[in-house]
């Protein structure tokens, strides 16, 4: 599992990333801007810890969401049915958003939202190694964090 943390403006996600940076001196390898959200990548794999200012467009879609905790999976699509049915069992109204970032492939991230998670999400994303050089060529690039 690793952690998404997300913010609507992106003078909370830099601070943010100094604070991490003060405290145990680690700063961003990477960043990456698509018109979903502006990211600050701190490993290589597809989704390590990240940091983020999303777009209105995002709220929109998935409510109000401060953290997202994301897997990384083989079959986004089966494992968001599973956390919808373990949110149902719990009590939650669960929505699984298969296009929530529309500048990926679809099915590529998928989203379970559920109001009474008060502002966390699950985020389901490919395995490194299930993911062909094509569309990696797609998607939005990472440049280094301090260019």
């Amino acid at each position: 599992m690793n952690i998404v943390i997300i913010t609507r403006d992106k003078r909370v996600r830099d601070a943010l990333v100094k604070v991490r940076n003060v405290i145990e001196g680690s700063s961003p390898v990477a960043k990456s801007e698509s018109a979903s959200a502006s990211r600050a990548h701190y490993g290589q794999d597809m989704m390590e810890t990240i940091i983020n200012c999303a777009s209105e467009h995002m709220f929109e879609v998935l409510g109000d969401h401060s953290v997202a905790m994301s897997f990384a999976t083989e079959n986004r699509v089966a494992t968001a049915e599973k956390v919808a049915d373990i949110f149902h069992q719990h009590g939650l109204t669960p929505t699984i958003h298969l296009d929530a970032e529309p500048e990926f492939p679809k099915d590529f991230l998928v989203f379970v939202s559920a109001p009474e998670a008060n502002g966390v999400v699950i985020l389901l994303c490919p395995r490194r190694e299930d993911v062909s050089q094509e569309v990696m060529a797609t998607l939005p690039k990472r440049t280094p964090w301090g260019k």
